[in-house]
């Protein structure tokens, strides 16, 4: 293959389909479990992208004139992949221990100091010893990654994808795409972004949990690109099937219904924010006493969520939103529901809030 265009993962990230330019544009079918491939299920004319069906059991391709299907049969697979090197600045001693938990896919290659000062804001500080790494060692694209993240969280999005580009040039990396499509997505220039991403599935290496991770990592990135509707729909249905973590799917689909939300009551769309606030009830109903904080710290790290609060927050703004639309009775339906759920903390909070509802009478 002389020239990638594109790439596609599925959604259970077991194979992935290329679209290259090879004597012709060509379709190739690759099983990420021993990085083999097909031989051409397709050559023609030239396409602009490739994706899956939802069932998994297509490929579809196409350009802005038309979209070509092609079924997924038991291929012969042949001509190996080449291997992930993984990172090898990711030693067991640099990696945290509790960072993702026992059973989460690792993502990042850090040490204490430096996850220390993510989590506590300290991100000029987190940038210092980074650098220090980086000059220790300017090969070690792992710090390059990071710092990436760390600038990301400060919004300094040209240097956030200056440092994750400098990563992927020196090594191709799970770390380096991740932060480089999340880069690129900051910048708004989410089409980029994609082809990243997709790169980033190839390092999965058949690990069904990584894959999941990363495809959540990308809808939010996605999404905070966006800030529409349209962005919650692929986690909602992925959370509606069978997956490796049906509660990180209810959590970043309640946390992006508690963002479409707010953006709808700060526009005077009270309705409209109220079925977002519901939705996202609904989703966190599954993690409601969960310390869901600690259980998905790359999602604090990677965008700067409050998990900690999401139950509260999403059950509050949903009892105001249906205050402010009139709508009394689901109101007090509502605040029976958050009472019910939650635990004696969260139930001390809301009674300490309820006084201050007395403006929507």
């Amino acid at each position: 293959m002389k020239c990638i265009h594109a790439i596609a993962i599925n959604s259970a990230g077991t194979l992935a389909a290329s679209l290259s330019l090879d004597n012709g544009y060509t379709i190739r079918l690759w099983r990420i479990s021993d990085s083999r491939t097909s031989d051409a299920i397709w050559k023609g004319c030239p396409l602009r992208c490739i994706t899956f069906s939802i069932d998994g059991k297509r490929i579809l391709g196409g350009d802005d004139k038309r979209i070509l299907e092609f079924a997924i049969q038991l291929l012969p697979m042949k001509n190996a992949l080449v291997k992930d090197v993984f990172n090898k600045h990711a030693s067991e001693d640099t990696l945290p221990k509790g960072i993702l938990g026992k059973e989460t896919p690792q993502i990042f290659a850090m040490t204490t100091a430096v996850r220390n000062a993510f989590i506590s804001g300290d991100f000029h500080i987190a940038e210092q010893l980074l650098t220090q790494d980086i000059e220790a060692d300017p090969k070690n694209y792992a710090s390059y990654a990071n710092r990436s993240f760390v600038m990301m969280r400060l919004l300094d999005w040209d240097r956030a994808l200056h440092d994750a580009t400098m990563s992927v040039n020196i090594q191709a990396s799970f770390i380096g795409y991740i932060s480089k499509g999340i880069a690129l997505c900051g910048k708004m220039q989410v089409w980029d972004a994609m082809k990243v991403f997709d790169l980033a599935f190839t390092f999965a290496d058949g690990d069904s949990k990584m894959a999941h991770r990363l495809f959540l990592i990308k809808s939010i990135a996605m999404f905070n690109a966006n800030k529409d509707e349209e962005g919650v729909f692929p986690v909602q249905e992925l959370a509606a099937r069978p997956n490796p973590d049906p509660l990180a799917c209810r959590i970043v689909e309640a946390y992006m219904r508690v963002q479409l939300g707010t953006i709808a009551m700060d526009g005077g769309l009270h309705k409209e924010a109220a079925d977002h606030f519901s939705a996202a009830v609904e989703a966190g109903v599954s993690f409601a006493t969960l310390d869901i904080h600690s259980m998905h710290i790359e999602f604090v790290l990677l965008f700067g969520w409050d998990l900690k609060s999401l139950w509260q927050t999403a059950n509050q703004q949903r009892c105001c939103a249906l205050l402010r639309t009139g709508q009394f009775g689901s109101a007090f339906e509502a605040y029976r529901h958050m009472m019910d759920r939650s635990d004696k903390p969260t139930k001390d909070i809301f009674l300490d809030w309820i006084p201050t509802l007395d403006k929507f009478e």
